[in-house]
């Protein structure tokens, strides 16, 4: 179900799932594109350092088109809740398309990194008495 927002941000397009995860695509041109290193690592340490994200994994990965990108998994707190934020970051020669979805809970050991939580996997667990 698309999120009704008339200020979306930066976000091309914007989701949310039947549990309540949020889905958000973001592009953008650059003059300068840089690399799938450079973006994955500034993407990082602006999370790690400045949002207050755990990183918890990271994995070289290839999407269904064939091209190349780089799946992070972090965690964070949210209102006293454990949140997972998944990213996938891919590079062309245009610009940097960031593919996100972040939800209340931390998926099971199966879902991480390099192996993305599959539609019968996604159900994340809630931390017992905190509900929004």
């Amino acid at each position: 179900m698309p999120v009704e927002r008339a200020d979306l941000g930066e976000y091309d397009q914007r989701l949310v799932s039947a549990d309540g995860v949020v889905i958000g695509l973001r592009s953008q041109t650059t003059h300068s594109p840089g690399t799938l290193e450079f973006w994955s690592k500034a993407v990082a340490n602006e999370l790690t350092n400045n949002k207050g994200y755990q990183l918890a994994g990271a994995e070289d990965a290839t999407g269904t088109n064939g091209r190349k990108c780089k799946f992070m998994t972090f965690h964070y707190s949210l209102r006293g809740n454990s949140m997972t934020y998944l990213l996938a970051i891919f590079v062309d020669g245009q610009g940097v398309l960031l593919a996100e979805a972040g939800g209340q809970g931390r998926p099971g050991p199966e879902a991480t990194a390099g192996n993305p939580p599959k539609p019968a996997q996604r159900e994340m667990t809630k931390k017992k008495g905190n509900r929004q």
